[in-house]
């Protein structure tokens, strides 16, 4: 297989999608500007990467993120176009082209210039986050892997968000991978479940809380709880009385938002919200908007 720091201009993708530049690069691999030459579409192309594309797990996971876009094309997610093999083989998922910036970036941006997110603002947003979860999750899917990274917004804008990277997503009828992963790569996104027992029986409700999550970030400019290791993580998310007061942060929120954060952030799946539309009910009620 090619190194992955070989470029892939120029590539013919299952005699349709002419590879053009490279848009970006990560640590699981590469997305390239693609053309459509059936009908003139551009389109994003996510190349596994070299050592990745040798491990069959992940092979897997591209297989999985692939099958859960593709069932939820047109509720807030990336259109999905289907997974393809390159020239040397190597897998690559083609999808929808998208111009913008994901909430991680805007969130660092806000920070750099140590300017908030209005309320108006973060309801626009997750309102239409809420609204594609509940989609998700009525088709029988776990996200587990939400994080503002994952949540893109089209034209830098507030009012269309798309839920992306599904590759950790639990499908009701699908096999189901550990939650080794999302540990070592997201460790203040995960649910506290997950932490104790694992991802193998997670539900929405981990969905719920890593939602809780994004939302006190979006709304403070940090997450709630962060240490430098994954032992004192795990120490932190299950044990009561580790989230900051939201109040004290955002000193424009009703002292009810406490309220809220404490059930939001329930340690126990059966304490919490039990639907992203109740817990942004909830929210939306507490902050009048």
């Amino acid at each position: 297989m090619a190194d992955a720091d070989d470029t892939r201009t120029g590539e013919m993708l299952g005699g349709r999608y002419k590879v053009g530049a490279l848009v970006g690069k990560g640590g699981h691999g590469e997305v390239y500007r693609a053309r459509d030459t059936v009908d003139g579409r551009e389109v994003a192309v996510k190349f596994l990467a070299a050592h990745l594309a040798q491990d069959n797990d992940y092979r897997v996971r591209l297989a999985r993120e692939a099958r859960a876009m593709s069932s939820l094309n047109g509720v807030g997610t990336l259109e999905v176009m289907g997974i393809l093999g390159a020239e040397d083989g190597t897998p690559c998922l083609v999808m929808e082209l998208l111009e913008g910036c994901d909430l991680a970036e805007a969130i660092a941006s806000r920070n750099r210039l140590r300017v908030r997110f209005n309320l108006d603002e973060v309801v626009t947003l997750f309102s239409k986050v809420v609204s594609t979860l509940e989609a998700v999750h009525a088709l029988g899917i776990t996200h587990r892997d939400l994080k503002p990274s994952n949540i893109y917004l089209v034209g830098r804008k507030m009012h269309d968000p798309r839920i992306m990277d599904f590759g950790l997503a639990k499908v009701s009828d699908m096999q189901q991978i550990t939650a080794d992963r999302m540990l070592a790569g997201s460790p203040s996104y995960v649910a506290p479940e997950i932490w104790m027992r694992g991802a193998r029986n997670a539900d929405h409700r981990a969905d719920v809380y890593s939602l809780a999550v994004v939302i006190f970030e979006t709304l403070t400019g940090d997450v709630p709880i962060h240490r430098k290791n994954l032992g004192e993580m795990l120490m932190a998310v299950t044990r009561p009385g580790n989230i900051p007061s939201l109040q004290k942060i955002r000193q424009d929120l009703p002292a009810d938002i406490d309220d809220w954060s404490k059930q939001a952030f329930a340690i126990k799946p059966e304490e919490r919200f039990q639907s992203v539309v109740g817990m942004w009910r909830a929210f939306r009620a507490i902050v009048g908007k």
